[in-house]
């Protein structure tokens, strides 16, 4: 199987480009994200529900049981607080769910790559699934905005800016 990991900033068009892939190669995708472990997590623990409304984030942006932090900035933090417990916990989550559908693509496209252990310990979490990682093939894209400047909000942005760190860069002029 081919997993193609989508990452950089927010608002860099992802999103957009795992629903282009979708579109081209039809049913033999399979859309995943790090962080729907993260939103269930989160809807349980802050009693929350995940609606996109716009490109300006979720349905509530500032609920007073957050303390005034945004959905986001919770998701940041559970995501992080996770980590720091088992760094490859969303990475396990997410492969899980893309290996149980492998008899019915050949490709899954993961839109919220994020983090570097996502695909640095690639072989190990396949170890702890059962799957041989030679069986698969990760090919990571560097998806940039052009003339979109990086904000401060980016706790959760971890991956290199440079596109000689990547497979391919994808420069999204929309």
């Amino acid at each position: 199987m081919k997993i193609v990991l989508l990452g950089h900033r927010k608002h860099n068009g992802k999103d957009i480009c795992s629903a282009m892939i979708k579109e081209i190669l039809g049913e033999d995708v399979i859309e995943a994200k790090f962080s729907r472990m993260v939103k269930k997590l989160c809807a349980i623990k802050y009693d929350l529900e995940f609606k996109r409304m716009d490109d300006s984030g979720y349905k509530e942006s500032k609920p007073l049981h957050l303390g005034g932090r945004t959905v986001r900035q919770v998701l940041i933090e559970e995501s992080v607080d996770t980590r720091k417990i088992w760094k490859r916990a969303w990475a396990y989550h997410t492969y899980k769910q893309i290996f149980k559908c492998k008899e019915f693509a050949n490709y899954a496209v993961v839109s919220d790559f994020r983090y570097p252990v996502e695909f640095d310990e690639f072989g190990a979490v396949c170890e702890l699934l059962g799957e041989n990682p030679n069986d698969h093939q990760l090919i990571r894209v560097l998806v940039d905005r052009e003339g979109y400047l990086k904000d401060d909000d980016g706790a959760d942005e971890h991956l290199s800016d440079d596109p000689a760190d990547w497979d391919f860069h994808l420069v999204n002029r929309d």
